[in-house]
């Protein structure tokens, strides 16, 4: 066992692949690669050993809790290691060719094909036991430094213990964890996990169903108003529910789909709200910007064997309208022509995104080891032409009510020119349109929120991805003029690509 200076926060360093059970899994490569890796290793005559940067050992602090981090590293190397194909074996050869009319030359090549097959098969059994042997080899390493540190008060060996999601390749066998076929020990895990108060290791139990089996409603199936009704409030309810279990940062609850019923003319007001409930779960992880799982990812799981950052909603044009701050419409593509509504509910999205960094600052600040669980979302990467503006920036405006700005650029709906949207803290929420290149670096734009409307030109530092615009009102004679802009320039509205 291997010790470090106590803890300090770091930036968190990945974990890849989704988690699978508590057992020791196996990665299967692709037929040809391993039937050409156990071909080479045969004809050489050796026995496949694993290659690891490192060795397989535990590494804890001076009060002997662990390092997550390095468990994460040791993680993935070990699951990047090949495993046996021996279904490989009886593929690529000729045995399915011509017949040699020959019986005795018939004969020989059968021969030879057995021959080479069973030197495929015994070294794809070297690798699979390789691979099984790196595995133990790495139970053996950490698993008893973690009992130790959960028995000395590590909250996050605890969690890796108890979690079976958090390292799939730890055995642990004998060990009460969610993952046990003992009732009684996923009972005392739960116990365990609720005793750390680490809040994204119970997702799996805080979350309702987003899909209720019938057990689990308090409503009758028939289709009466009010059993419909009943429903449709519970479906709201549990959105609801949901999108507290997502400001914990387990943003792999977020629902995929809405069951809200269809508008009908007793049951609009209540699919209109059941709707608004399930945009604002969808609103809030296209907008989160670090968390503990994404759902539809490899993020899904809590896990240390995961990459250390993910872009799952890059731009896509205008399929999703919340990542680009854009007009919502309902579920049936009903357009909502409401200001008031949507400056609420993006407004709703920010104040929920919130509470999501307030309690992940809240983990980190418990112990800054949490880190290690979370995931980035990084900025899609450089691009040309038009897309080079497309994107979220974060920035200040300047203004009598002043403070924080997020400006949204993308593609106009029509798929020609540029638009946009920005959230003006909790107090306004704004379009940008039309707007115009004036210059390879400059954007004018025309603004209109509740104040009314003016225009803005943004000049842009794609370099340093930032750019500083200056605005006017509706009482202005002329538009502002193009940048660059001083930093004393009045007017200013600024941008930082996220």
């Amino acid at each position: 066992m291997r010790t470090m200076a106590p803890v300090r926060p770091r930036p968190p360093r990945g974990p890849g692949g989704r988690p699978g059970q508590a057992t020791p899994g196996m990665r299967r490569a692709s037929g040809a690669q391993a039937l050409a890796l156990a071909l080479l290793v045969a004809v050489a005559g050796l026995s496949p050993r694993p290659v690891l940067a490192q060795p397989l050992q535990a590494v804890v602090d001076a009060r002997g809790f662990i390092d997550p981090w390095a468990l994460g590293a040791q993680l993935r190397q070990v699951d990047a290691l090949p495993s046996g194909d021996e279904d490989g074996c009886w593929r690529g050869d000729d045995a399915d060719g011509p017949q040699d009319a020959d019986p005795r030359r018939a004969q020989q090549r059968e021969r030879r094909i057995e021959q080479r097959r069973a030197r495929c098969i015994d070294a794809q059994r070297r690798i699979t036991a390789a691979r099984d042997a790196a595995l133990a080899r790495l139970s053996r390493a950490w698993r008893p430094a973690l009992e130790s540190a959960a028995t000395h008060g590590d909250g996050v060996a605890e969690v890796v213990l108890r979690l079976c999601e958090t390292a799939p390749l730890l055995d642990r066998t004998g060990i009460a964890a969610d993952c046990s076929s003992d009732a009684a020990d996923q009972a005392i895990a739960r116990r365990r996990l609720e005793a750390v108060g680490f809040a994204p290791a119970l997702y799996h139990d805080r979350a309702p169903r987003t899909w209720p089996d019938l057990a689990d409603s308090n409503c009758a199936r028939g289709e009466a108003p009010q059993d419909r009704q009943c429903r449709q409030r519970e479906s709201t309810q549990r959105f609801a529910q949901l999108q507290q279990v997502m400001e914990s940062g387990a943003m792999s609850v977020a629902p995929r789909y809405a069951n809200c019923g269809h508008p009908g003319s007793d049951d609009d007001v209540l699919v209109d709200g059941c709707e608004r409930a399930w945009m604002l779960d969808q609103a809030i992880a296209v907008r989160a910007r670090r968390f503990y799982t994404m759902a539809s990812t490899g993020a899904a799981d809590l896990s240390l064997q995961r990459a250390p950052a993910i872009q799952p909603f890059e731009y896509w044009g205008t399929a999703w309208p919340y990542d680009t701050l854009g007009r919502v419409r309902h579920i049936d593509n009903r357009d909502i022509d409401d200001r008031a509504w949507e400056v609420a509910f993006y407004t709703d999205v920010a104040r929920a995104l919130e509470r999501e960094e307030a309690a992940i600052r809240a983990d980190l600040a418990r112990d800054p080891r949490w880190a290690a669980f979370l995931l980035l979302r990084h900025a899609p990467p450089a691009r040309r032409g038009d897309e080079r503006y497309f994107g979220t920036w974060r920035g200040t405006i300047s203004s009598v009510e002043g403070g924080s700005v997020i400006t949204v650029l993308r593609e106009r709906r029509d798929g020609v020119g540029i638009e946009g949207s920005y959230l003006l803290g909790h107090r306004d929420w704004g379009e940008l349109h039309p707007c115009m290149k004036l210059s390879a670096d400059n954007l004018l734009c025309q603004w209109t929120d509740h104040a009314g409307h003016g225009f803005v030109n943004f000049h842009f530092d794609f370099d340093q991805g930032r750019f500083k615009g200056k605005w006017n009102g509706p009482e202005a004679w002329s538009f502002p003029d193009p940048g660059p802009y001083g930093e004393d320039d009045p007017g200013g509205w600024s941008g930082v690509r996220d």
